[in-house]
């Protein structure tokens, strides 16, 4: 079930999710977190979690587990086409980001929920484990705590 789990993944990064070769100027020889986005799910105190991540090494790049500041649980979420969304933990989902590749998660592909452990979080610190023992870390500005919505909703309505 792990192997297949973690085929779909890929192939939902593959298939809706990854612009092969873009175009915009991006750093080679490393692995970067573009861009992070907290969306508020249906369901309080849990939040998805939306990133842009640039692979610029000349192979594929596995994420071994993902964390953020101000968050207990954090699962990985892939979402098939006409089926339910399949949740499981980031370290059984083996996320694989394509070589020299830019990927954005989105509500119809692949993205993070995750339980929030803090009320307000402020700056979250964003850290994403890989296969060869390497972390990358960035800094953002947490989530909303307030009712206004994020500006782009990642196909959320």
């Amino acid at each position: 079930m792990k192997r297949f789990l973690a085929v779909t993944v890929v192939a939902f990064l593959a298939h809706s999710a990854l612009a092969r070769d873009s175009s915009e100027q991006h750093e080679t020889g490393a692995l970067a977190i573009e861009h992070v986005d907290f969306v508020p799910s249906e369901t309080p105190g849990i939040d998805n979690i939306y990133l842009t991540l640039w692979n610029g090494v000349s192979t594929d790049v596995v994420v071994n587990d993902f964390a953020v500041t101000g968050y207990g649980t954090i699962a990985i979420v892939a979402s098939p086409p006409n089926q339910p969304p399949v949740e499981m933990a980031v370290s059984e989902g083996a996320l694989t980001i394509p070589a020299m590749s830019s990927v954005s998660m989105e509500q119809d592909s692949v993205y993070f929920r995750a339980t929030r452990s803090a009320a307000d979080i402020g700056i979250a610190v964003v850290t994403l484990s890989l296969s060869d023992g390497t972390r990358v870390t960035r800094f953002v500005m947490g989530p909303e705590t307030n009712s206004i919505a994020a500006a782009h909703q990642h196909g959320e309505e």
